[in-house]
């Protein structure tokens, strides 16, 4: 049976970095290997090429293939640390101070305060994840993890001391900013703010229910203000004012747990009397309405942008609609309102809002960018000009400006760097920051000119106190690698492990230098390799360190670090196909001799999958609190943060049984239907105003009471798949388990009351699916080794492949495949798992002396190294199953 070879530019990660013109090669005919060893200079060289850095068995990667590597990939990090730790030696670092401690609490655990940290880690589970991080990128030690923060901190601080003789030196000539920051600014912060009473609803009918229990006649709700029950008359002033209060104090309660009224009199507010034509008049006065003087929840004075991130009909009906006028009525909601569902994270919004607008404190209109005719009253005064100046100095101190004083900084102490590959790296990286991140035109910033100066053994120089300072070859590979030399081995290892191993690679074994593949190998140099060629012909890594002048043969050396053509080819062919063979090591289908472990077994995996299974329509009544008065669902992502008491847990519990119990009252056709008549009902509900026992109170009274709301989400299709959480995925899972055991659904199965992020949930199954799959024979209900083996075949065929040796599979079979298999495969073969293959391989393969450092310091750094990475790796992959 024939197999479609793949085409040769199929899967070649190297090619990525070039544009695909594999034609344009094809046309030029560029012959390989034409250009001589000529490059524009001389770079340092190490003083011990060809010592052993490490042994791959008998193969050895010697002193100056690990340098190409690492200038290649760590020099531009490391030159920077060099340098500025000289320039910035003598910054005084107190590292007691709290301007320290706040610094390097932002790197380790991201907050200055740990008081403020928010996070499901511990401090101290975040510092192990920053230090084990730390050792994956070369800082072994506490010392040198210290000297890393604190060479950021030093960088920092020389920024902002040059940065604020800036700014000052800009003042004398007058603003430090252009005026347009300070009116964009100004526009934005200095936003008008009301006082108000805001109180939410569940439905319409609820707030006409609780306006009704207060005394207002909802028949006569007109724009004109509202009218007694009792006197048929319009209410006063103060009787409105004491409404919102006293309907405050009753909707939200539960804020405190009713330990006393939300607003007090003398506390928030006084009543205060007048005498107006021989009659005494009585009023409200507000008094202090902010949330530290009444409750953590309760909040009264807002921004427009507060009240539009709340909800953007807050922002329209009290910033845009009540009007603090002559007419009082005109000043709140005479009719509930509905909240806006516009914005998408107000889209599940629901109820309505009654308001009171007590203040208003409106945003004056300035002119910062004033002239001789701009009306006096819009031209901003020194203070506000100096108090969005001190605002604007703090919000324009940003990481590009340390980058920025940092750049400076070097080139001021006259950089050199002698050779051509770090300097390229440093240039472009120059040239990118100024002309990418600060968007200016090349004439805009100085240039960082390259020198046509040499030198054997120094890397760069740079003065400082009129001394140069010079960082030599020597000491800059023994630094790098110190720090990077293990990280850089890995690829050297994996190259080898899949390169000079003939399971991997059949084409060209660049170790033995034997050819298994002689066509094979010379397709992939003619188009892939002469790819390479050309476009280096053409100058194209001239950017990179290496114009065509470097020479071809030495390009590849220090490029690539491969020694000839043939190893590029098969760097460029094999190593993605060789990653998936590899992967393949990692399972069989069952059990074997040297498979002992079931999860490491397409069978048990698809097992799982199968045990783990359901697939079902429910819905869904949940009861919520909804403690900021958005609308939404609250949502504690942490227990020990929750702000539901245990009166409230408890009665969510209750209300949920209730509603379905009371199914049996309603006039639906369907349980959802049913379910949501009750609920609604639940949601126009009130509890009466006098305190009473809760045993004379129902059910719902007592949750309305507690602050508890509901919301029925119509029926919807999960599987065990679905992005739902674990508590409502193990619901599910159980009433499935049940169906499928009774083969039917005799009415919707109803789960128990049950708790997430999110509240307190009863799920109703209204239908399944079982997805079941059975082999020819009727034995397998997954599938079958063979059948895998003739799914992976049929895979490789294409549309030269003759029909008479075509495989065909059932629809049947290629759903249970693509269920059961397809997953499993992508787990064993996805770059976490082949990540801690090669982890587990490399260590192995240390351990055992097989593969060996010649300098026994690097054993230890590797094992701290792929320790870390191990841990990590494993992390990752129990996060995705």
């Amino acid at each position: 049976m024939s197999k479609s070879k793949k085409t040769v530019n199929e899967k070649k990660p190297f090619l990525a970095i070039l544009p695909v013109a594999i034609g344009l090669v094809l046309i030029f005919g560029i012959t390989l290997g034409i250009w001589a060893f000529s490059g524009p200079k001389a770079n340092p060289q190490i003083s011990n090429p060809n010592d052993p850095f490490l042994r791959l068995g008998d193969y050895v990667i010697t002193n100056e293939k690990l340098y190409y590597a690492l200038r290649q990939s760590y020099s531009y990090d490391e030159i920077q640390r060099f340098i500025d730790t000289e320039l910035l030696k003598d910054i005084n670092v107190d590292k007691n101070s709290d301007d320290y401690q706040e610094f390097r609490n932002e790197i380790i655990y991201g907050v200055k305060k740990l008081e403020d940290l928010d996070s499901d880690k511990t401090p101290a589970e975040i510092l192990e994840v920053f230090e084990n991080n730390m050792t994956i990128s070369g800082y072994f030690t506490e010392a040198e993890r210290e000297a890393y923060i604190e060479l950021q901190y030093r960088r920092e601080k020389y920024a902002r001391q040059k940065y604020d003789e800036e700014i000052e030196e800009k003042k004398k000539d007058g603003r430090p900013f252009d005026i347009s920051k300070y009116q964009t600014y100004y526009d934005q912060n200095y936003l008008t703010s009301v006082k108000a009473i805001t109180i939410l609803f569940d439905t319409e009918q609820h707030a006409k229910s609780v306006l009704e229990l207060f005394g207002i006649d909802i028949e006569k709700l007109s724009s004109s203000g509202w009218i007694s029950k009792d006197t048929g008359e319009a209410m006063t002033e103060k009787e409105v004012k004491q409404t919102f209060i006293d309907m405050y104090n009753y909707m939200y309660r539960y804020y405190n747990n009713g330990a006393e009224p939300l607003l007090k009199n003398g506390s928030h507010y006084e009543v205060e009397s007048e005498t107006v034509d021989e009659e005494t008049i009585e009023n409200i006065n507000f008094l202090d309405l902010s949330s530290d003087n009444i409750n953590k929840y309760s909040k009264f004075i807002f921004t427009a942008k507060e009240l539009d991130d709340l909800n953007s009909q807050f922002k329209s009906t009290i910033i845009d609609s009540l009007k603090l006028e002559d007419s009082f009525y005109k000043s709140y909601t005479n009719s509930p309102v509905k909240l806006a569902t516009s914005k998408t994270e107000q889209k599940n919004a629901s109820g309505y809002f009654l308001a009171l607008k007590i203040e208003e404190t409106l945003a004056q209109k300035y002119v910062f960018d004033f002239d001789d005719d701009t009306d006096e009253e819009k031209i901003p005064s020194d203070e506000l000009f100096a108090e969005i100046e001190e605002k604007l100095i703090e919000e324009n101190f940003t990481p590009d400006v340390v980058s920025e004083k940092m750049f400076k900084l070097r080139r001021e102490h006259e950089l050199v760097i002698y050779d051509s590959i770090i300097e390229a790296l440093y240039k472009n990286a120059y040239d990118n920051f100024f002309k990418n991140t600060l968007k200016l035109e090349a004439d805009k910033y100085p240039e960082f000119k390259p020198t046509k100066e040499k030198s054997k053994d120094t890397i760069l120089s740079f003065t400082l106190n009129g001394q140069k300072v010079t960082y030599k070859v020597a000491d800059f590979f023994k630094n790098l690698s110190n720090r990077y030399g293990v990280n850089a081995s890995f690829s050297f290892m994996n190259t080898h492990l899949f390169l000079a191993n003939k399971e991997y690679n059949e084409i060209y074994n660049p170790v033995t230098k034997e050819v298994y593949d002689k066509a094979r190998l010379k397709e992939i140099i003619e188009q892939d390799v002469k790819m390479y060629s050309y476009y280096f012909s053409m100058n194209y890594f001239e950017t990179q360190g290496f114009p065509q002048s470097y020479g071809w043969k030495r390009f590849l050396k220090e490029f690539f670090q491969v020694e000839d053509e043939n190893e590029l080819a098969v760097q460029i062919n094999v190593l993605s196909d060789a990653q998936t063979k590899f992967a393949k090591t990692f399972y069989t289908y069952d059990l074997t001799e040297t498979n002992n472990v079931a999860m490491n077994t397409l069978k048990a995996r698809m097992e799982k999958i199968r045990d783990e299974y359901f697939s079902g329509s429910v819905f869904n009544l949940i009861a919520y609190v909804d403690y900021n008065a958005d609308g939404l669902v609250d949502i504690n992502d942490k227990d020990e943060e929750s702000d539901w008491t245990n009166e409230q847990k408890t009665l969510a519990q209750l209300l949920l049984e209730k509603i379905f119990e009371d199914t049996l009252t309603s006039t639906g056709t369907t349980l959802y239907e049913q379910v949501n008549e009750i609920a609604n009902k639940y949601k126009d509900s009130v509890y009466p105003k006098e305190d009473k026992d809760p045993s004379e109170m129902t059910i719902y009274e007592r949750a309305k009471k507690a602050g508890l709301h509901v919301k029925l989400e119509s029926a919807q299709t999960y599987t065990n798949s679905s992005g739902i959480v674990d508590e409502f995925k193990a619901e599910m899972k159980a009433l499935y388990d049940i169906a499928r055991e009774a083969g039917k659904i005799d009415g919707p199965l109803r789960s128990d009351p049950f708790t997430t992020m999110y509240g307190y949930h009863k799920i109703a199954l209204v239908s399944y699916t079982d997805y079941a799959y059975k082999n020819a024979e009727k034995t397998e209900t997954i599938p079958t080794e063979e059948e895998i083996e003739l799914y992976e075949e049929s895979l490789l065929q294409d549309a030269n492949t003759p029909e008479e040796e075509k495989i065909t599979i059932s629809d049947e079979l290629k759903a249970a495949l693509t269920f059961y298999y397809e997953p499993v495969k992508q787990y064993f073969t996805s770059e976490d798992r082949v990540s801690l293959g090669l982890i587990d391989y490399r260590g192995e393969k240390v351990a055992s002396g097989e593969i060996s450092y010649a300098d026994a310091n690097f054993k230890t750094k590797f094992e701290a190294i792929n320790a870390a990475l191990r841990k990590s790796a494993l992390e990752t992959l129990e996060e995705g199953e």
